[in-house]
């Protein structure tokens, strides 16, 4: 999930994305304009993937969702919500398992805590309590608001992944300002479903300075469906 706002750092952010996709399931794009996901598949991630046909669009921009070319495309379809909402829900059906997969761009900044929640509570009314969710991406969300996901019978049915590494540098903008960090960006799923791997990238160090990608980190996670 990069927000590629210096356009030199372009061809940067499309390499890193070539090397830490290997096989996975689906890649979400957050603020992703058509031209970078255009630039993106010409690269050699077009021989695996597929653009879905379909995209979100939040305060931010577009969400895109790449996915495999091994997975069954006529299993695949996008959920329409009627309620302006910034995230891209979709449908698949994997060896008779449904599961329901959503990139999300919620609205920024402390004073939105409330609506950011009511975003997520509208993607939860259209997916069916019994199904498996995944909510993933932008969240904008601050830790004390996410609080009531450590109660099992929470509102939204999710769990949070649990890792508390930082995933928001204001630093990218400010460079005076490298202590300012938030966890902005975060992977939720219903409790039928196991987190088996997650890993941020985006993030180097040269000579012992960092260097950003991006504002935020991306996120690379494996799960296993219960």
């Amino acid at each position: 999930m990069f927000n590629p706002d210096k356009p030199e750092l372009k061809n940067k952010i499309i390499n890193e994305i070539n090397q830490k996709v290997s096989n996975e399931d689906f890649i979400i794009l957050i603020e992703s304009s058509h031209t970078f996901v255009n630039d993106l598949l010409k690269t050699e991630l077009k021989n695996k993937y597929n653009l879905f046909n379909g995209f979100g669009v939040s305060h931010g921009g577009f969400i895109h969702i790449l996915y495999n070319k091994d997975l069954d495309e006529s299993n695949l379809q996008k959920i329409e919500i009627t309620i302006d909402n910034p995230t891209l829900l979709i449908r698949y059906v994997k060896e008779n398992i449904v599961f329901y997969l959503a990139g999300c761009h919620l609205a920024p900044f402390a004073e939105n805590s409330q609506r950011r929640i009511e975003e997520l509570l509208i993607v939860r009314t259209v997916v069916p309590d019994n199904e498996h969710l995944i909510l993933v991406g932008d969240m904008n969300i601050r830790e004390k608001e996410t609080k009531f996901l450590e109660k099992s019978d929470n509102i939204l049915g999710v769990v949070d992944s649990g890792d508390k590494r930082k995933t928001w540098y204001r630093y990218f903008f400010e460079p005076d300002n490298i202590n300012i960090t938030s966890r902005f960006d975060r992977l939720f799923f219903s409790k039928n479903i196991s987190l088996d791997s997650f890993e941020l990238f985006g993030k180097k160090y040269n000579n012992k300075k960092m260097e950003l990608l991006s504002d935020h980190l991306a996120i690379k996670a494996q799960v296993n469906i219960n």
